[in-house]
């Protein structure tokens, strides 16, 4: 990088090591708020970081919403969730173009971003929310003026963000709009009068030592903001592993069966095989190439020596940690049960961190919304195994690009999609 250096550490002992230190010393807040450049994308918006770890009042709402309320609740809400999905990929393959042989057209990065936003604005809004076609219009606006950018943010100096960013983001009004909406929200649950409060921006309220609900509707923005694009990310290397590993389809289907009616737990101990193939897509694909950064905030010295001056990073290098030969048996390769075991232990799942598969980030910080985010992804691609074929229009066509910190999946993906006919058994 330009103005830093980040030192990548994979060795367990230290590992363990730079878990332990404070905030003040190795900041997760710092790392996480220059990574996403949360600064220029929501500005006067953003929840600083304050560098208190655990103690701190976002870290502890995040963790006691999206871990515990979130999780708790999957089972209550797992029958929306299933009803938003299938509505949410008919109506992406009733409007794409149909070719001559029948199959609909669909580029996977902006219709995947629809589908997750839809499912989304449920966990975060409530029903009575995200049943208004303004509100999947608001919020949809506002993720594409922070799609458009953050390749600007990031290949800018930072002495210019504060002039290139308003203008990046089109003076923060798609923002703003999808604040005044929480902001309300949030002002109803803060005095008692909500009348929908099975949902995110509640108990965020519900949840917080704040009193000020503008400081509260500005956690659940960053929220918000953090959810949107990730998962479809996600999705669409496991949607592109599929069509190239055909040979795991008749298993998965027929698990996919097994569990089409079923309420997915909080446990996440459904669907193994499907869970397996979703984990072997993360290991061989995580998008970041680095994992749980941490900004140096004073100058530090590691255990073996290797002095860093603060403003520096360090960091995991999980793309070449998951695919080490020396550690993953054919590391490079596929193979899309290979964690699937009799036991079905939690260390084989695919929301089970480890210094091996750093994929959410620390084990001591790892993703409280991992539990919530894996029941999404099983939901929404058991959903198109069992309803559709589907296979990619370019199979020889780059699956991903590398924009600076982070391995994207191709924009450019076509995927061929047509209504999947059963046949009756008499």
């Amino acid at each position: 990088m330009t103005d830093r250096w980040i030192i990548y550490v994979s060795d367990r002992a230290q590992l363990k090591k730079l878990e332990a230190e404070p905030e003040t010393v190795l900041s997760m807040e710092q790392a996480l708020h220059e990574l996403a450049f949360t600064g220029p994308i929501l500005g006067h918006l953003q929840v600083a970081p304050d560098h208190k770890g655990p103690k701190s009042e976002g870290f502890r709402v995040m963790v006691g919403v999206l871990k515990n309320k979130l999780r708790s609740n999957i089972p209550a809400m797992s029958g929306s969730f299933r009803k938003s999905i299938e509505d949410a990929v008919a109506k992406e393959v009733e409007e794409s173009k149909i070719n001559e042989e029948g199959w609909s057209e669909i580029l996977m990065m902006p219709s995947l971003l629809r589908v997750f936003t839809r499912v989304n604005l449920l966990a975060f809004l409530g029903e009575e929310q995200a049943g208004k076609i303004k509100v999947y219009d608001d919020v949809m606006a506002f993720f594409w003026s922070c799609a458009k950018a953050f390749p600007i943010v990031n290949l800018m100096p930072e002495f210019t963000m504060p002039l290139i960013s308003p203008i990046a983001m089109g003076f923060g009004i798609t923002r703003q709009i999808v604040y005044n909406l929480i902001l309300r929200m949030t002002g109803n649950s803060m005095a008692g009068t909500a009348t929908d409060t099975m949902h995110i921006t509640h108990w965020v309220a519900e949840m917080t030592k704040l009193r000020d609900v503008a400081a509260v509707a500005r956690v659940t923005l960053g929220l918000l903001f953090a959810s949107a694009f990730q998962v479809p990310m996600i999705a669409q290397f496991v949607i592109y592993r599929l069509c190239m590993h055909s040979e795991y389809s008749a298993k998965l289907r027929e698990e996919a069966a097994e569990f089409e009616s079923s309420t997915f737990s909080a446990k996440n101990e459904d669907m193994p095989y499907l869970d397996s193939f979703i984990k072997e897509t993360s290991r061989l694909s995580p998008g970041p190439i680095l994992s749980a950064p941490r900004t140096v905030m004073i100058p530090y010295t590691t255990a073996d020596g290797c002095h860093i001056p603060s403003g520096n990073w360090l960091a995991i290098p999980q793309i070449a940690l998951m695919r080490d030969e020396k550690i993953w048996s054919n590391g490079k390769g596929f193979e899309g049960f290979r964690f699937v075991d009799d036991d079905q232990s939690s260390e084989s799942r695919w929301t089970h961190p480890s210094y091996e598969y750093p994929f959410w980030g620390s084990i001591r910080h790892a993703c409280p919304a991992r539990f919530y985010v894996s029941v999404v992804m099983k939901m929404i691609l058991s959903h198109l195994l069992l309803s559709y074929e589907f296979k990619l229009k370019d199979e020889k066509a780059a699956p991903c690009l590398t924009f600076g910190k982070v391995r994207l999946p191709s924009p450019f993906m076509t995927l061929l999609v047509k209504k999947r006919v059963t046949k009756e058994v008499k």
